[in-house]
């Protein structure tokens, strides 16, 4: 999936229709895609099965998002990470709902890359929490940290588009370790009132980050990049390559070949 976007037959068909955006555009916040789910039961079934339904918030609806992954999206992670449709791999920012969370849930920050938000929901089974998700333009936290894209700024304007004060009764969200570089946790409490904690570097340590009372160890905090995950990112390194090595296979067989005579093969 992956820009979220709910078109009905009658859409289709050049009719008009309750359901979310006019034909063509696709969800710009996750408010637009929850407002469909309440508003038009055809969105219902058009919508992508990771998400279930919509939490009712003072400050509006959020997605309700599952934290099982479907074929559908173990397909997208494989496509993600074998070529340039991982920059089409998105999801809508805003703020989205895991189970059915209250005032005193936790709030964790996500980037709009699909892979990036799938890996942190997974890892949010069992637990009632809320996910805000900034738009990256489709970059994991770790790279947009530095791109600038998750950043003091984006962060701040989300909290603030989605009432987030309206919605928690507790003044903070919990940013990957990994996007620190690019947030200001001082400036980010300064603008919003929300404090900042930086969790653990692996969205899979979350539940024992939770258990541990916010509290990281030292595996939470360190960084591993083993030999299987080198390995999961050669695709996105010999996929570009392969492009090209036809041509220069061409170059080298006639630049060798060349001969007084002519072409020697």
């Amino acid at each position: 999936m992956q820009k979220l976007k709910f078109v009905t037959k009658e859409q289709r068909d050049g009719g008009s229709s309750c359901c979310g955006p006019e034909q063509g555009t696709g969800a710009t916040s996750s408010r637009d895609v929850a407002r469909s789910m309440l508003d038009c039961p055809d969105a219902n079934r058009s919508a992508p099965r990771w998400i279930t339904g919509a939490v009712p918030t003072p400050a509006g609806a959020a997605p309700q998002i599952a934290t099982a992954w479907t074929c559908g999206d173990y397909w997208g992670m494989i496509k993600s990470r074998s070529g340039g449709y991982r920059m089409r791999y998105t999801v809508a920012p805003g703020l989205y709902a895991v189970g059915t969370p209250g005032r005193d849930a936790d709030v964790f920050v996500s980037a709009n890359y699909k892979l990036s938000f799938d890996i942190l929901r997974r890892s949010l089974a069992g637990f009632n929490a809320w996910v805000l998700v900034l738009d990256t333009k489709s970059i994991n936290v770790w790279c947009a940290a530095g791109k600038g894209t998750f950043g003091t700024d984006e962060l701040a304007k989300r909290i603030a588009d989605a009432r987030l004060d309206a919605v928690v009764s507790h003044r903070r969200v919990i940013v990957p370790q990994l996007g620190a570089v690019g947030v200001s946790a001082s400036e980010v409490l300064k603008r919003t009132g929300f404090r900042v904690s930086f969790g653990p570097v692996e969205a899979r340590d979350i539940p024992e980050y939770i258990r541990a009372g916010y509290k990281k160890t030292q595996a939470m905090s360190t960084m591993r990049f083993n030999l299987l995950d080198r390995l999961v990112l050669t695709p996105m390194e010999i996929n570009p390559a392969m492009k090209k090595f036809p041509w220069v296979v061409v170059g080298i067989l006639l630049i060798f070949g060349l001969q007084p005579s002519g072409l020697l093969f």
